[in-house]
């Protein structure tokens, strides 16, 4: 319809194969008349649906990946099998790209090797009294009075290095370029390396105050402690001050080994690419991540009439 076509636009981008995509139908929100709701085509219309208030906000869920993070970097330093495999399997599909296409599989390892120490404390400042922590820098105390001080002497230093000290120095760098931080608790490829490590997060996480109680609401606190306590317990908890009763929740949660979703999330997203003309066809049902219409905020609906 004309009144339509004077606010839609388009979008063209480059897809992970270089290639150029339209993508039409796309009006910015503000454009969008109060109230509207969207026809199904057939007489009748559909209201819009309501955005679902997500459990843990974006600054939380940093947080507690960030934790997340750090824990599988402890376990990943300890097994340079593991290290090895994981690296190989970030550069594989970009060595044989005529084999797998243009493969896209997720963030976990920064290919520029760069490290995520600084990023894991600046995500929570609560990470220097984690264990995980604790042992990250033990780690890297180790290792750095080892090393030469030139990076002239590096290679000649490797060299000379036993299989045991090369295998597990490799080990702790593969880990510490790992970063696993993400502001949505959702599908992460970390989660397949977490099973792969048999990764237990209550050896390097519990809730306390500062890592969780002092973030959430008090009806939020009361729901945790009525899951992993009592609804006895969590009873008394209405009628007190949200300080005291982040405190009293605190000791309750002391000794059960409960942890929020996103840590116990354990889902990995699919794998996905967009492969040469001589590899098979994208499957239609894969996940894929969002495109730059949804990153900028703009919502799609049918325009009907000549197109552009």
């Amino acid at each position: 319809m004309p009144e339509q076509l004077e606010t839609g636009g388009a979008f063209v981008f480059l897809n992970y194969a270089g290639e150029v995509v339209i993508e039409r139908g796309f009006v910015k929100p503000e454009d969008k008349p109060s109230g509207e709701v969207s026809s199904t085509g057939f007489g009748d219309t559909v209201e819009p649906a309501k955005k679902e208030k997500p459990l843990h906000s974006e600054k939380l869920c940093r947080r507690l990946t960030a934790h997340r993070t750090a824990a599988v970097q402890v376990e990943l330093a300890a097994q340079p099998g593991v290290a090895l495999a994981v690296l190989m399997h970030h550069m594989i599909p970009t060595i044989f790209r005529e084999k797998y296409g243009y493969v896209f599989n997720g963030t976990m390892l920064e290919a520029q090797f760069t490290s995520s120490h600084e990023k894991l404390l600046r995500e929570a400042d609560d990470m220097a009294d984690s264990p995980a922590w604790q042992q990250i820098d033990a780690g890297r105390a180790k290792w750095s009075s080892m090393l030469p001080t030139r990076g002239s002497e590096l290679l000649p230093w490797l060299l000379q290095q036993s299989d045991d000290i090369t295998s597990n120095l490799f080990a702790f760098c593969v880990a510490a370029t790992l970063d696993s931080v993400s502001g949505i608790d959702r599908a992460h490829t970390v989660n397949a390396l977490c099973d792969v490590l048999n990764l237990d997060m209550t050896k390097y996480w519990k809730a306390t105050q500062a890592s969780y109680l002092n973030h959430v609401s008090k009806d939020r606190i009361s729901e945790v402690v009525t899951v992993a306590v009592s609804a006895d317990a969590a009873a008394p908890l209405a009628s007190n001050k949200n300080q005291e009763v982040a405190s009293m929740a605190e000791r309750l949660l002391s000794d059960t080994g409960w942890l929020p979703e996103v840590l116990v999330n354990r889902e990995v997203p699919g794998d996905y690419s967009f492969a040469s003309a001589e590899t098979d066809e994208v499957d239609s049902d894969q996940d894929y991540p969002a495109e730059p219409n949804e990153q900028a905020g703009c919502e799609r609906e049918e325009i009907r009439g000549e197109e552009d």
